[in-house]
C-alpha cells in the first residue's frame, strides 16, 4: 500500500500560521517567511480596491446641498436686515425736519395745523396757534399775516352774531305781541316773508293743527325762519330762528 507524501508546509515566523512552503510572504500577516522574527519584517504591498478608498478632501452632493442651503439662508437674513435698516433710516430722515432745533419743528407743525383751522373757518382756534409762533421762526411773518386776517374774520363773525341776535329779538317781540295768529302772518307777508310749507303736525302741548313755515333772507345774507301753529285755548306757538 502506497502513501502520498505530505505536501511541504511551514510556519510563519511572525504569526506561526501554517502556510505552504512555496510562499515567500505570509498571506495572513504579510511577513516574510525567509527571515526570523527578530529581524524587522518586510511587509508585502497590500493592494486596496479603488471602491474602498474614501476621500476626505471632498463633500458629497447631499453635504454640498446643506452647505448651499445654509449660505442662502445667511444671505437672505442679511438682505432682510439691510432692507429693514434702510427703511428705518429713510423714515428717520423723512421725519427729520430741516430746521436745526426740535422746537422749530413743533412750531412748523402747529403752523400747518393753524392753517387747516383757518381753511375750515375755525378762526378762534387758528388765532390761538398763530399767536404762539416765535419771532425767530421762519414762519413768523406768515403767521402774523394770517393772524391779522383771522382777527378780521373774528370781528366780522362777532358783528354777524350781534345782527342775528337783534333780528331774533325783533321777531320774538312780534311773536309775543297780542296780535292774533292771522295778524302775525299778514305782518310777515308784508315784510316779504314767504310761506315755505304748511302741514298738519302735533303742537308742543299735544294738540293737532296746521303748522306754517315762513322764511326770509336779509340783505346781509341772514336767513330768518319762523313757524306758527295754533294750540289749545286759542293759544298759538311762534318760534323764531336766525341763521
Amino acid at each position: 500500500m502506497s502513501t502520498t507524501p505530505p505536501s511541504s508546509s511551514k510556519h510563519c515566523p511572525n504569526c506561526s500560521e501554517s502556510i505552504s512552503a512555496e510562499f515567500a510572504y505570509c498571506p495572513v500577516c504579510g511577513h516574510s517567511t525567509s527571515i526570523s522574527v527578530n529581524q524587522p519584517p518586510i511587509l508585502a504591498p497590500i493592494q486596496v480596491r479603488p471602491e474602498t478608498v474614501v476621500s476626505t478632501g471632498s463633500l458629497s452632493r447631499k453635504q454640498w446641498g446643506w452647505v448651499a442651503a445654509f449660505v442662502g439662508f445667511v444671505v437672505f437674513v442679511a438682505a432682510l436686515i439691510s432692507v429693514s435698516h434702510n427703511q428705518s433710516g429713510g423714515a428717520t430722515s423723512d421725519a427729520s425736519p430741516q430746521p436745526i432745533s426740535q422746537q422749530n419743528t413743533k412750531i412748523q407743525t402747529d403752523f400747518e395745523r393753524a392753517e387747516q383751522y383757518f381753511e375750515n373757518g375755525s378762526y378762534l382756534a387758528a388765532s390761538d396757534i398763530f399767536e404762539k409762533v416765535n419771532r425767530d421762526d421762519p414762519k413768523y411773518a406768515d403767521a402774523q399775516a394770517k393772524l391779522k386776517i383771522v382777527k378780521q374774520k373774528l370781528a366780522e363773525q362777532e358783528q354777524q352774531e350781534k345782527k342775528k341776535e337783534v333780528l331774533k329779538k325783533q321777531y320774538q317781540k312780534l311773536c309775543n305781541s297780542r296780535l292774533y295768529l292771522f295778524e302775525i302772518e299778514e305782518r310777515l307777508q308784508r315784510e316779504n316773508f314767504y310761506m315755505d310749507q304748511s302741514q298738519f303736525e302735533k303742537a308742543p302741548d299735544g294738540s293737532d293743527g296746521v303748522r306754517r313755515y315762513f322764511s326770509k333772507t336779509t340783505s346781509d345774507g341772514h336767513v330768518i325762519k319762523i313757524w306758527l301753529q295754533s294750540g289749545y285755548s286759542n293759544a298759538y306757538y311762534c318760534v323764531v330762528e336766525v341763521r
